[in-house]
């Protein structure tokens, strides 16, 4: 009986060789080892007992995974139920949020839509509101110019009457004159005939012309057979004193004849003999006039009658008239200022030409030179003061004259600004000077204000002194002024020539006292004499509106003594001084000769530059002074010139000038002139600066309503508006714009300048396309096949129809397609079809050009 082994049969069972030895002891076989020996019987028996453990194992693992098949095929159906469902509900969800959002959404749009209408509505509304209350403005502006048209047109139309009726009744006058003195003169020269008729006959009577002396002649018969008799009574007949009393009554009724008077005509013929030279004032009357001419004031009647003129003795004349009534009369008449004839009379008085009350006077300094070189600095350390803190951007621009005690002398300085707009200040400061102080910054040298300053007092006649200021300063180079210098013909005394030169330094006080020094020198030199018994005469230097005193002029006295209470003139303007101010703000009471003082009393603010004249007749300045407002009313109603027909068409061919309307309101008078000119001078050729109104004082509702009427901007300079004028602005949406420095307000003007111009248009090429064949369309007209050749082909774009390199047609694109569909574009390559905009004639071999217009805006008025 053969045996297996423990590992053997361990193998063949399937189990380890100690889970077999294990096994086999349970069973009762002792076994040692894994070496050991098993019968066959009992390892047929396991291994029988093993097939059959293994087999119901396989069945019970296949029946295991049979379940578990099951079991996972359930899950797996269970969980894609589950899954459908989920997925079913998400579906449902997504669908109800997508229902909910596009619900909300067509919500939202629906509320924006209507939003946007509304809002629409609104601007539409506001837009017709606006549109409407425009038109109102615009036909009430149109009823009021009208309204003023017809008045003026009636006021013309009656003034016309007036005239004319004027002159048919002088005409008139004249003719029943002439006819008049025509009768008295025929009946003169028939009585004469007939006085002489009668002495013949008698003369030629034979008894009575041999009759002896001393006897009495037989007087004929009062009735005569064959003649009827006289009635009405008579002498008696047989009376011999009827020739004699005929006579003497023929000889009575002759006396009553007024002799045959002249026509005016002769006498406006001019006499004979060389014309007489005679001065005449403005505003002189008929009587002064016939005085100078030394003829009759019935004479200078009746010239004035001849020119159409209705005049009294004592009325005064126009100047223009008294030159043309004085040829008439041979004389050749200057005219002068009413101030300059008061100088005169002033000058032909005794105490006057003795020369007993003149005494010297302080001198007047101008202090000139280029801006930011130190005059105003200077000044304040000679004045101990601080004007510059009051200066707007620490430059002057305000003409100002100060009254300075140096030991016992006194010397008046006046400063002037240094910046290129302020020519007419410093012109008028040259003016009024005795010394000119010449300030140049060491540092900086001549510029070009320096040498307008030196033109300026070359101009005036003035002597120069030099004074180069900030020798403090490391770069000051004094050679190199005086050799800038030289080059104007200012040769300093150290280098051979008569010009003063001080060294100063503003800032540190050195130097002063050598140039004061040699003002004084230089003024007594000079020798500056006044009179201070004369009527006063003064220069405005400067002149303002004050709410609180009214008009305020500073001038500067030249002669006399000016009292509170003198009348005066000034220009255009007249009054009476009512208060005297110095240039400290003290009130006086009187100011002589070279003293700096403020005036308050005119009725008008008078323009910088004007003579300030005393007066005697307070009655007679202020009709020369409305007769100068008049003139000057009637000049600027002529600058306003009404286009004609001829420059209507001019404006229209070339194209209309842009204007810039402006409406200036300053401080001081100075002011208005400088700026005035200095925006007059932006003007170009394509853009011009048109001043409506510049005056003195602050912004009105009157200037708000002026510049509202016409459009324009109102510039205040150093002003301010008043609460209603700039409630009004806002109302009317009138710009007002305020500065206090003057290159700013012409920079800012310049800008606006260029805001007004028209922008360069500039043509840039999009495409081309050759046109290789065209169709009739039907109610659309020809549309051209083509090709485009070049760059690309926008909808709607400009374009031009070249034919043999002629354009023919310049237009738009009403139609681009491409395969029967519109397009935005066709570039370069592509075919495409072509309509264009009221053009029908395209044909085949046409090349259109598309271009694109840009513009762009003026950079500058150049």
């Amino acid at each position: 009986m053969s045996k297996l082994r423990v590992y053997e049969l361990a193998e063949q069972i399937g189990l380890t060789s100690d889970q077999l030895v294990a096994r086999l002891k349970r069973l009762g076989i002792t076994v040692k080892s894994n070496l050991g020996t098993v019968d066959e019987s009992v390892a047929s028996s396991l291994l029988k007992a093993s097939n059959a453990l293994r087999a119901s194992a396989t069945k019970e693992a296949a029946k295991e995974a049979v379940r578990e098949r099951v079991k996972t095929v359930s899950k797996k159906k269970t969980k894609s139920t589950q899954s459908a469902s989920l997925r079913k509900a998400a579906r449902k969800a997504r669908a109800e949020k997508t229902r909910q959002f596009t619900a909300e959404y067509e919500k939202t749009e629906a509320e924006d839509i209507a939003r946007r209408e509304a809002d629409r509505k609104r601007e539409e509304e506001k837009k017709k509101q606006r549109q409407l209350a425009e038109e109102k403005k615009r036909l009430a502006l149109e009823e009021e110019k009208k309204r003023i048209e017809a008045e003026a047109q009636r006021r013309r139309q009656a003034e016309a009457e007036a005239r004319r009726a004027q002159q048919e009744a002088m005409r008139k006058r004249a003719a029943e004159e002439s006819a008049r003195r025509q009768l008295e003169e025929e009946e003169a020269t028939a009585e004469r005939e007939r006085a002489a008729k009668e002495s013949a006959q008698e003369a030629a009577r034979g008894p009575q012309a041999t009759a002896p002396a001393g006897a009495i002649q037989p007087a004929p018969s009062a009735f005569t057979p064959g003649r009827p008799r006289p009635r009405g009574g008579g002498r008696p007949p047989g009376g011999g004193m009827r020739p004699f009393s005929r006579g003497r009554r023929k000889k009575k009724k002759a006396r009553r004849v007024k002799p045959a008077v002249p026509s005016v005509a002769p006498l406006l013929i001019k006499p004979e003999g060389p014309a007489r030279d005679i001065v005449l004032t403005e505003g002189v009357t008929v009587k002064e006039l016939s005085e100078r001419m030394e003829v009759k004031a019935r004479d200078v009647l009746r010239a004035l009658i001849h020119r159409g003129m209705m005049v009294t003795i004592n009325q005064p004349l126009d100047t223009e008239v008294a030159q043309q009534v004085a040829q008439d009369f041979n004389c050749n008449a200057e005219i002068i200022s009413f101030e300059e004839d008061i100088v005169r009379d002033t000058l032909k008085g005794d105490a006057v030409m003795s020369g007993k009350n003149i005494c010297v006077r302080p001198p007047v300094v101008t202090i000139m030179g280029h801006v930011d070189h130190g005059k105003t600095s200077l000044l304040d350390a000679i004045r101990k003061s601080n004007i510059m803190e009051g200066e707007a951007g620490g430059i002057t621009q305000h003409i100002g004259a100060y009254h300075v005690e140096i030991g016992e002398r006194q010397v008046v300085f006046v400063d002037t600004p240094g910046h290129e707009a302020f020519t007419l200040m410093r012109s008028r400061g040259a003016q009024v000077t005795d010394i000119v102080v010449l300030v140049v910054a060491a540092d900086d040298g001549v510029k070009p204000q320096t040498r307008e300053a030196v033109d300026h007092a070359r101009a005036a006649g003035v002597p120069l002194v030099v004074a180069m200021n900030k020798m403090d300063k490391p770069g000051a180079n004094p050679d190199q002024v005086k050799q800038q210098l030289s080059e104007l013909d200012l040769v300093p005394e150290d280098w051979g020539g008569q010009t003063v030169f001080v060294p100063v330094s503003a800032k540190q006080h050195t130097g002063l006292d050598q140039l004061l020094e040699m003002i004084l020198l230089v003024a007594d030199m000079a020798e500056l004499k006044a009179d201070p018994t004369v009527p006063a005469s003064a220069v405005v230097l400067e002149a303002r509106l004050d709410r609180a005193k009214g008009p305020i002029a500073s001038i500067l006295m030249k002669n006399g003594t000016l009292r509170v209470g003198d009348a005066f003139i000034a220009g255009m303007m007249s009054g009476k001084v009512r208060a005297l101010f110095d240039d400290q703000g003290e009130r006086i009471q009187e100011a002589g000769p070279s003293m700096p003082v403020e005036v308050t009393g005119l009725d008008g603010v008078p323009q910088a530059g004007d003579l300030f004249q005393v007066v005697d007749e307070a009655r007679r300045a202020r009709h020369i002074g409305n007769q100068r407002q008049a003139k000057s009313r009637e000049e600027q109603a002529r600058r306003i010139s009404r286009p004609s027909l001829e420059g209507l068409f001019d404006q229209l061919r070339e194209g209309q000038v842009k204007q810039l309307p402006l409406i200036l309101k300053c401080d001081v008078q100075g002011s208005v002139e400088v700026l005035a000119k200095t925006l007059s001078d932006l003007a170009t050729e394509k853009v011009k600066v048109r001043m409506l109104h510049a005056g003195v004082g602050g912004i009105t509702e009157n200037d708000v309503l002026l510049a509202s009427s016409s459009q324009a901007i109102i510039i205040g300079f150093n002003v301010r508006p008043e609460r209603s004028a700039a409630v009004l602005a806002e109302e009317e949406g009138v710009e007002i714009r305020l500065h206090n420095i003057i290159y700013k307000v012409s920079q800012e003007i310049e800008n606006a300048m260029v805001g007004l111009l028209d922008p360069t248009l500039k043509e840039e090429f999009l495409g081309r396309v050759d046109v290789r064949e065209t169709f009739k369309v039907p109610k659309a007209g020809t549309i051209a096949g083509c090709y485009v050749t070049d760059g690309k082909v926008p909808s709607g774009a400009e374009v031009r129809l070249l034919r043999d390199s002629v354009v023919v047609y310049e237009g738009k694109i009403s139609s681009l397609r491409r395969f029967k569909e519109d397009t935005s574009e066709v570039r370069e390559g592509f075919e495409c079809g072509i309509a264009l905009e009221r053009f029908q004639d395209i044909k085949k071999g046409d090349v259109i050009e598309a271009f694109r217009i840009e513009k762009i805006a003026a950079q500058s008025l150049s």
